[in-house]
Formats: C-alpha cells, structure tokens, sequence
C-alpha cells in the first residue's frame, strides 16, 4: 500500500498510512494486550523505524520537503480542485461494484483486522468519497478484507452462483453490442440509483443472512463486475490489445502530432497545452525532451498556472482578480512576451462550450503575423463541431525553414498550414 501510494504519486499520503499502521500497532498494545505482549513492542519499533525511512526516502524527489507544503497548498485551493477532475467526489451510481466491495470489506476489517488496518480503511473511505483519484487505493485497501468476509460465508458456491458467475457478464457484454438500449436505460438517473439502492440491500443482507442472500449477492456480482469490465462493447478489443503489448490510445489525443515532433525532431522547451490531454504527452515524450505548461506538471504552484492558462488561451487584455485566492492575474500579453516563452503550442480549435467558439489564442497563433506557423493540425472523432482540430504551432526561426521543407518533401499531417 505504502509503493502503490508512492507510485501513485502521493508521498504524503504513504507517510500517512504509515503513521495511521504504527498508532494502530500502539492502541494493539495497549488495549488488547495491555502492554504486556513483547511482540506488540517490537511492532511498535519496526513501524517507527519503517516510518522513518518512508519519511526520508518521500524527499527524495525535485522538490524536496517542499513538496510535502506544495501538496497542502494544492489541496487548500477550491478553485483548483474543483477543476481537476481527480478530485472531485465519485459518483457512486456509476460505480456499481464499490458498495458491494465496501460493506462486506468493512465487516471483515471489524472482525479481524486490527486497529491499524481500520484506521487506514476509514482514513482511504475518507479520501476515496471525497475524490475519484484515492479510489483506487480504497479497493486496494477494501479487497482483502472482502475476501476474508467471502471466505467465512460462502464456503460453497452453488451451481446457480457459478452459472450467474459466468452467464450473466456474458449478457451485459451483448447488450453492451446494440449502444441505443444500454445507453438509454442507464442515463435514466432514477434507474441507476435504484440498482445503486438494491445492491446495497444485497450487500447488506449477504451479511445478515447469507443463506437466503448467498445467490442474489454473487448474481448482483456478477451483474456489477461485467458492466464495469465490458461496457461499453469495445472494451474487450482493448484488453486483448493490452494482453499482445499493444497499448491503446484514446481518439481525444494528439497522437499523430506528437508523432510529428518526435519523427522531425522538432526543438522545444516549454510546450503550451490544455491540462486534459498533458498527462499523454508526458507519456509519450519521456524522457522529458519538451516541458509541458498544465496543471499535471505546474499544480503543485496551485491555482496560479490554470488562471495564467485561462488568461492566455481567452486573451484576456487587462490584469484580472481571482475572487478566490485574491490573486491578480497579469494580461496574456504580459504572460506571452515577458514571462514565459513557448517555442511549441498543441492546440485545438474550439473551446468546451456549447457553441463553436474558437479560443482566441488559436486565432491569434493562425495568423501569419504571430511570429509562429501552424505546421500540421488533426481532426479527433466524437465531438459536437466536425471541423475541431488538434493543431501544432511552432515559432518561427531557422528550425522551421527546415522543418517546412521536410514536411513538403514528405508531406504527413499538413492540413493548410500558415506561410
């Protein structure tokens, strides 16, 4: 748990299950064995000693102790977080198998989890409630417990379980096949919640009684873990891709702009982008050859960068103030030209809204007089406008001469670009 919340990209939150383990082992001690076990004594060291070690190896990052601050600073910004999808709170009516691993995880914690494990639990369904990015680490938490739990009640599946088991994904994923029924029936609010509404009386009635619940329970499984495992229909594709190496790329990606900058071997430092699809260029140009300006990599500044972001991408003409944090925004003017320099920007043409607006840095980079040259664009599937386009702009100098004549050589992705 402690590698995974590592890894995951929470150092403070592995030092927090780490210090909730070791108080943990401390009430073990004290209230259940009174003190007197010299086992309890030495687990209290071993979590001390491992703390420690957890807590020196979190600096070893860029930041430093700053990073622990910066977390803290993020976090405390509403602004900030209420437009980062992550940390939103989930919503439990699409997560159909949460409360059927929640409610059995939480018995099987009481029963035989000691107390460092409940608090972690409580601490992660805390976390897990309150954003979508710490789910992850409640199910890693939840399943052990809920299996303990299974194990205890359901020694034997019947027949009825294990042809549900099997049966029932198989029709999800059918249904899955014809969009206009599934998609119709689960937009209906009322009708998610009612599912929402009967797994859980399931999941507790398996606990009161799992001799009258046993079946219902294990179907209800069966029903939850195939909607999340084959719907929509072309998730089974994907995870036969996976199983061959071959990784699967959303269509709402700049994938074949990104190839461009890797095959021309296009020279950057600073590469501006919308913050939804940073985390794929990051991935894609490992190891870092281009920064890019998003959230993904500037949040932990806080708020300030997706304000500067906004002021630039809507050109905002005047200095403007955060109602939230009190922080005057500079013009995009004075972002642009004085404190930052952008030699690549990704792009696409129009904005979230309802209406085809065009974001007015787009424009503005697409005229000739910019002082960059807008080298390839690419269309993505699957939105409101048909001509929405990805486009990449470069700025002018002798890399773009050569680059230009490259691409008229052999032309991969030119869609009109500036002169």
């Amino acid at each position: 748990m402690t590698l995974w919340a590592n890894l995951h990209g929470g150092a403070i939150l592995g030092c927090v299950v780490v210090f909730l383990m070791g108080v943990g082992s401390c009430l073990d001690a004290f209230l259940t064995n009174k003190g007197t076990d010299p086992s309890s004594n030495r687990a209290i060291l071993g979590w001390i000693y491992f703390g420690i070690g957890v807590a020196i190896a979190s600096l070893i990052n860029p930041y430093g102790w700053h990073l622990h601050f910066l977390t803290f600073e993020m976090m405390s910004q509403k602004w900030l977080t209420e437009r980062i999808a992550e940390m939103l709170p989930p919503r439990f009516d699409f997560i159909w198998t949460l409360p059927l691993l929640l409610i059995p995880a939480l018995c099987g914690v009481l029963r035989t989890g000691g107390w460092g494990a409940r608090l972690v639990f409580f601490f992660l369904l805390w976390q897990g409630v309150s954003h979508v990015r710490h789910l992850p680490l409640l199910s890693i938490w939840a399943a052990p417990y809920a299996a303990v739990f299974f194990a205890q009640k359901f020694h034997r599946p019947n027949r009825i379980a294990l042809i549900g088991l099997g049966v029932l994904p198989a029709i999800v994923w059918l249904n899955s096949l014809f969009p206009v029924f599934p998609h119709s029936l689960l937009a209906n609010g009322l009708f998610r919640y009612s599912v929402l509404f009967v797994l859980i009386l399931l999941s507790i009635g398996a606990i009161v009684n799992s001799k009258i619940f046993r079946n219902p329970f294990l179907i209800a499984c069966s029903i939850a873990i195939g909607y999340v495992v084959v719907y929509p229909g072309n998730r089974p594709p994907q995870f036969l891709k996976a199983l061959h190496g071959i990784s699967w790329e959303g269509e709402n990606y700049p994938n074949r702009l990104i190839d461009l900058i890797e095959e021309y071997d296009i020279p950057g430092e600073i590469l501006l982008n919308r913050e939804n699809y940073s985390g794929y260029i990051i991935w894609r140009l490992v190891p870092e050859r281009v920064r890019t300006f998003t959230c993904s990599r500037f949040d932990l500044q806080g708020s300030l960068p997706r304000m500067e972001l906004e002021s630039m991408l809507w050109c905002a003409p005047e200095p403007w103030k955060d109602e939230v944090s009190g922080r005057t925004i500079p013009s995009w003017r004075d972002l642009w030209d004085n404190k930052y320099h952008f030699d690549l920007v990704i792009l696409e043409k129009y904005s979230d809204r309802f209406e085809p607006t065009p974001f007015p840095l787009w424009s503005h980079l697409d005229n000739p007089n910019s002082g960059f040259v807008r080298i390839a664009s690419e269309t993505f599937p699957g939105q409101r406008f048909p001509d929405q386009v990805f486009s990449l702009f470069v700025r002018k100098g002798p890399e773009i001469e050569r680059i230009m004549k490259e691409l008229k050589t052999r032309p991969l992705l030119r869609d009109n670009p500036s002169p």
